[in-house]
């Protein structure tokens, strides 16, 4: 007995074909247009979806429209058999047979429609899920530096390295950052020259010589000055980019390896770079910056450390960059800074999360990173953040202005 209803006909016809074709159509949504949008195969996953998601509710109509027609004829035999129209021994029998059958096909198909809702549940979630990644991605895409701005960087890699190098014979590496691929449109390029010689007499020698550089007519380089700091820096810009050169360090290469491992490990697409490029948009970009070291407030390294530890200690729940943007804001907004010092491992007072990199694991990195080198040193009393490949070291030093 078919619906008789003009629209509930039209949608059993409908809902039928698909349940006779198969629940999900393996070939839905395969007919799409194609667009020139860099997300492509997320929205054909999400068209795809949809069109398969419309089958399952399709298929639940028409099998709670079986189950409804199977409890209907249900109650008209037991009335019958109740008014004792059915008085015939053999024809009593053959009723029951036919009961029996009618029940295990009713519960078959009640059974059916539980996994057809359960599927649907599922097909929802896994939807809001593509959702989510097709909008973390397209966010994200606004924060990535263009073919032009990259094209640009490695022409200025090339010609700091050509300068530095043809001049003073010493090797300049790039680290940080841009060797890490998470720095912003407008960020700086971090070099380190591996030299024989003391920091003080290379950072000299390279400040003089791009001065000298810069005096020439139609120079690409400006602004040219020494940061003497703890770490001495010689600072300048070339063709419209932030340049910093120091000599000798070989901690922040360590950190770069270190983070580029990590990245590895954590998988998702590259969740840690990701994460780290949001977070320092965030951080840069918002009304009250609190990103910025020269400026008093939170260093890069220190970051890094903060969101390494959130995606380790709460890997299973993180889905995208936005979820651990999320994380991060509700972990340490709570994060009891004067009587803890945060690590990659996790905080040195108080619970510590069993995260998906191991302690154990973290320390052969160190190990090998640093060749089972120790520093001996007394860590600062105001302590915040711990470098990972030197425990005596605070990257929360930088941090003197109320963030």
């Amino acid at each position: 007995m078919e619906p008789t209803n003009g629209r509930d006909d039209e949608n059993f016809n409908n809902a039928k074909n698909s349940y006779n074709h198969g629940i999900i159509d393996k070939r839905a949504g395969t007919s799409c247009t194609s667009s020139s949008s860099p997300n492509d195969a997320i929205e054909k996953k999400i068209n795809k979806l949809i069109i398969g998601d419309q089958q399952v509710e399709d298929c639940v109509f028409y099998q709670s429209k079986k189950v409804e027609k199977r409890i209907g004829c249900d109650d008209h035999k037991f009335t019958n058999s109740k008014d004792g129209s059915n008085t015939n021994g053999a024809s009593t029998s053959s009723s029951s047979a036919n009961d029996v059958m009618e029940k295990q096909s009713l519960m078959i198909g009640a059974q059916r429609l539980e996994d057809l809702k359960f599927m649907k549940s599922h097909k929802d979630a896994e939807r809001i899920n593509m959702i989510q990644e097709y909008i973390d991605k397209s966010s994200l895409q606004m924060l990535y530096p263009s073919l032009n701005q990259q094209s640009l960087r490695v022409q200025v890699i090339y010609f700091v390295k050509q300068l530095v190098e043809g001049s003073l014979g010493c090797h300049a590496c790039v680290y940080g950052s841009t060797s890490l691929k998470t720095f912003l449109p407008d960020g700086d390029i971090d070099f380190t020259i591996l030299s024989p010689f003391e920091d003080t007499d290379i950072t000299s020698k390279v400040k003089f010589l791009l001065e000298m550089e810069a005096k020439r007519p139609n120079s690409r380089i400006a602004q040219v000055q020494l940061i003497d700091a703890k770490v001495k820096i010689v600072k300048c810009n070339v063709n419209g980019i932030d340049i910093d050169l120091s000599s000798n360090q070989l901690m922040g290469m360590g950190a770069t390896t270190f983070y580029e491992y990590a990245n590895e490990r954590f998988k998702k697409d590259h969740l840690f770079k990701r994460s780290v490029i949001l977070l320092k948009a965030w951080c840069s970009y918002r009304k009250r910056p609190i990103l910025g070291s020269s400026k008093g407030l939170l260093s890069t390294s220190a970051l890094n450390v903060m969101i390494f530890y959130v995606i380790n200690a709460f890997y299973d729940e993180l889905t995208g960059p936005f979820s651990v943007l999320n994380r991060f804001i509700s972990y340490y907004g709570e994060f009891m800074w004067k009587n803890n010092t945060l690590s990659v491992k996790g905080p040195k007072i108080g619970a510590k999360v069993d995260g998906l990199i191991s302690d154990h694991e973290i320390d052969l990195i160190v190990w090998d990173l640093t060749r089972g080198r120790k520093t001996m040193g007394h860590f600062p009393q105001k302590s915040n953040i711990e470098d990972p490949l030197c425990p005596t070291n605070n990257l929360g030093t930088s941090v003197s202005e109320g963030m």
